[in-house]
């Protein structure tokens, strides 16, 4: 990739922008639409609540374990200061 400042030759600059911008337009083509058959902005709005979905599940996911585990830790905690109440009136 070139790194080229504007003060050098503005031209260069622009040529190379516009190089860079058909080469990633160029990967989101290839990635959302040819293997679909989809037109780019559909792909991209399929592809787009794909990515919505899992994410969403994801935090579900993570929100139904971290209860678990919160509510396991407060059995735990109950538990053990029974056990310690329980040892300690058997001294």
């Amino acid at each position: 990739m070139l790194y080229i400042s504007f003060n050098q030759d503005p031209k260069i600059y622009v040529k190379t922008i516009i190089q860079v911008h058909a080469r990633f337009l160029k990967i989101v083509k290839e990635a959302f639409c040819s293997e679909h058959g989809y037109e780019s902005e559909h792909g991209y709005k399929a592809a787009l609540d794909n990515v919505k979905i899992s994410f969403l599940l994801y935090l579900l996911y993570i929100l139904v374990i971290s209860r678990f585990v919160e509510n396991s830790l407060i059995i735990m905690q109950l538990h053990r200061q029974l056990v310690v109440r329980k040892n300690h009136l058997n001294y």
